[in-house]
């Protein structure tokens, strides 16, 4: 009787931690799907108003500001994955003569992925 409660109960939290870990899943990859395709002033500018909340009359002055600031972020983004690339190509540069084939494409698949995955128009 007791060998049979034990086994129930270990069956129960493995179900458990199957289905937390198939819902977090899903959560994660729904979230991620609404995602915008690029990284653009308006899509930071909208992020900035949905935190900010402002009312009807605070819109009309807080609109022109957040759009400012969206594009410099934006910029700034860009700015700074440009560099990350030049970094990460001189990287590549010095290393390729040491690596052996496999190695090298392994680091070159990685760029590539690092790159689609990043939005910055």
């Amino acid at each position: 009787m007791k060998k049979k409660v034990v086994l129930i109960s270990i069956g129960l939290l493995l179900t458990g931690f199957i289905l937390g870990l198939l819902v977090s899943g899903i959560v994660i990859h729904y979230k991620l799907k609404h995602l915008p395709e690029k990284f653009t002033q308006e899509f930071i500018q909208s992020r900035m108003l949905h935190h900010i909340e402002p009312d009807d009359k605070q819109l009309k002055a807080v609109e022109p500001i957040t759009y400012k600031y969206a594009g410099k972020v934006v910029s700034l983004t860009k700015e700074h994955f440009e560099e990350l690339y030049i970094i990460v190509d001189s990287f590549h540069v010095e290393l390729k003569p040491i690596l052996n084939d496999e190695q090298y494409e392994r680091i070159s698949d990685n760029m590539k992925r690092l790159k689609s995955k990043t939005k910055i128009p």
